[in-house]
């Protein structure tokens, strides 16, 4: 369920547009409506599903915003990596940095000068 539920938040803050977000929380009342016969518990916890869903969605959009904040951090760096060597330059300042992230692997990329 909760994969579902990601799959139709992301889709929605990416095709929708981010001010559209934290929306399927508001279609509780639409399902309870039309499933309420089928699943009566629905009728009763309608509030707590709304509140589980809405705490489950927040909770991804801030996790799927550190993602795309991360991706770009990181498309920039190789972009500006790529740039470096094209110019013959080695970029040191950038592998520094990765290495508090991805330890002894950036020494065996470093050139030894």
């Amino acid at each position: 369920m909760r994969s579902i539920l990601r799959r139709a938040e992301r889709y929605g803050w990416q095709y929708l547009g981010r001010a559209m977000s934290r929306f399927l929380y508001k279609l509780v009342p639409v399902v309870v409506e039309s499933l309420g016969g089928a699943f009566p518990e629905l009728n009763t916890q309608a509030i707590r599903v709304a509140m589980v869903i809405r705490e489950e969605e927040e909770s991804f959009l801030r996790m799927l915003q550190r993602g795309f904040r991360r991706f770009e951090n990181e498309a920039i760096s190789a972009v500006a990596s790529a740039l470096a060597k094209k110019r013959g330059a080695q970029s040191h300042e950038s592998l520094d940095r990765r290495r508090g992230t991805e330890g002894d692997q950036v020494a065996l990329c470093r050139r030894q000068d």
